[in-house]
């Protein structure tokens, strides 16, 4: 690696060039913040579709505390999703229940 305000050669893992003394700032990402790989996200959308397994990974990953940031909001996205899924299957199938119910027309079918 070369010094950008010298063009001085540098060891990899050195901060300091040791031409001009030019500090170097690491830029390094943290383990937490690392971008997914399009097949990581792949993986964990087959592996969300398992179903308990899935949901209590899908769970860990969205409230554990050393998970990675994209990880986290990927998971509680799917949990978004399903909460969504859950209301509206409730809506379609509950609902014309007690509608049916509540209308009391008196006929019966017997």
């Amino acid at each position: 690696m070369n010094c950008p305000k010298c063009g001085g050669f540098m060891h990899d893992g050195t901060n300091f060039c040791t031409n001009c003394g030019n500090y170097i700032v690491p830029t390094q990402v943290p383990v937490e913040y690392k971008p997914i790989t399009p097949w990581g996200y792949v993986g964990y959308y087959i592996l969300y579709q398992i179903p308990i397994v899935g949901f209590i990974i899908m769970l860990i990953n969205a409230f554990g505390s050393n998970t990675n940031v994209h990880l986290k909001n990927l998971s509680r996205c799917y949990l978004l999703l399903y909460a969504i899924g859950v209301v509206l299957a409730l809506a379609v199938l509950i609902i014309p229940v007690v509608i049916g119910m509540s209308s009391g027309s008196g006929t019966s079918f017997i």
